[in-house]
């Protein structure tokens, strides 16, 4: 949905700035005035859209953090608001804050506020809050929030700190070959042809690869920018991105992380619903958007499409198949024992266990794997640049 900038007055005239999503203009402004505000002025912004604001996990996560405070300390919802607004930095998330205070002024409750900003509040962020309010666990509704938020933040981060290094020695690796193709190869190997002596195979090899490299260079930037454009144009073809999410998974080592990923994220996220009293089916609706693997969304839509027939869950991801063994006979166990809201918490700890044992391990094969590519590149530089120079010290000797 587009993003508007807009600005309304009060019933005592007092201006009013925000953003907010919409369909369209006359949605604005039927919601501003439910909330006794008049529409003055207002402005799609285009860019916003496309480029839409976020805040940080670290935000979201505060926010759940004080709003499960707030609701336990039974302090109004609306003065907890004003103080999380007037404590917040992120001027985007302030803006927000103040719309959801109109929004619930107007009588909406907190989950329809928040929905109206999906941009900041996910739609399982909604889903989970709505539940809580219907039940009546708020409080214990934001404390699982703030729990899985931390989790996933955790998370992320460590798969980063995973990547850093090899991004980090891939980038100097390149920096340091563009150096020697542009400066140092190109004075040795004119220094080698002066010899006037037949130069061996790995010698006429660099010489070539660095002719190549010196007349050719404008390929590599051509395939670069093509890459990229390939990837901007396939960001708008969903069976283009399904297929690459599919492909992702049969990479070796890599694919089980993101499977593990997947898993981890699939029992997180149903298990949390489910506990907030939203039956299974529905929580596959809010799970298969944020996977973030179109294969396995595809997958989710099945087993919903299962549930709705009568199918019990763990049957029901054995009929669609790619799911582990172990994942589906707990399944099976925790619905016929009547403990699945156990069963996912713990299969939630034993993935993420997993996940953590597979980004070590891929860390410790990267490592090695760079430091002998490294050593690769230069012995074979040294071999190609010492070897005829030993040759012409064994013919004068």
């Amino acid at each position: 949905m587009p993003i508007f900038s807009y600005q309304a007055v009060d019933r005592k005239g007092k201006l009013v700035k925000g953003m907010a999503e919409f369909p369209n203009e006359h949605s604005l402004y039927q919601w501003l005035k439910d909330q006794g505000l008049v529409l003055t002025k207002q402005r799609r912004s285009y860019f916003r859209s496309i480029f839409k604001p976020r805040v940080k996990v670290e935000e979201l996560i505060e926010f759940s953090r004080h709003m499960n405070y707030i609701i336990r300390s039974g302090m109004p919802l609306l003065e907890g608001l004003k103080d999380l607004e007037e404590n917040t930095k992120n001027e985007t998330f302030k803006r927000v804050l103040q719309a959801v205070k109109m929004e619930i002024q107007a009588g909406q409750s907190l989950a329809d506020a928040l929905s109206h900003h999906p941009y900041i509040f996910p739609q399982f962020y909604t889903s989970i809050v709505k539940a809580g309010e219907t039940s009546g666990n708020l409080d214990k509704v934001f404390l699982e929030l703030t729990n899985y938020l931390t989790w996933l933040h955790d998370t992320q981060n460590k798969i980063k700190q995973a990547l850093t290094y090899p991004i980090i020695v891939s980038v100097l690796i390149g920096i340091a070959l563009i150096i020697f193709v542009v400066f140092v190869i190109p004075r040795l190997t004119k220094f080698l042809i002066q010899l006037n002596m037949p130069l061996p195979l790995p010698t006429r090899m660099l010489i070539k690869f660095n002719s190549f490299m010196l007349h050719y260079w404008y390929i590599f930037i051509v395939l670069l920018l093509s890459a990229i454009c390939f990837t901007c144009v396939a960001k708008f073809s969903q069976k283009m991105l399904y297929f690459w999410d599919k492909f992702k998974l049969k990479i070796p080592y890599l694919g089980r992380v993101l499977l593990n990923l997947v898993l981890v994220r699939f029992v997180q996220y149903v298990g949390m619903l489910y506990q907030a009293g939203i039956q299974v089916y529905q929580a596959l609706d809010v799970v298969k958007e944020i996977v973030s693997n179109r294969f396995y969304a595809q997958k989710m839509e099945k087993v919903k499409h299962l549930l709705e027939e009568g199918e019990g869950m763990g049957r029901a991801l054995e009929l669609v198949q790619g799911f582990p063994s172990f994942l589906i006979r707990s399944i099976k166990v925790g619905e016929a024992t009547g403990n699945l809201d156990e069963t996912f918490r713990e299969l939630s700890r034993y993935l993420n266990d997993a996940l953590d044992r597979d980004v070590r391990m891929i860390t410790t094969i990267i490592e090695p794997a760079l430091l002998i590519l490294v050593a690769s590149i230069i012995l074979i530089i040294v071999i190609s640049v010492l070897w005829p120079i030993y040759n012409m010290l064994g013919k004068i000797t």
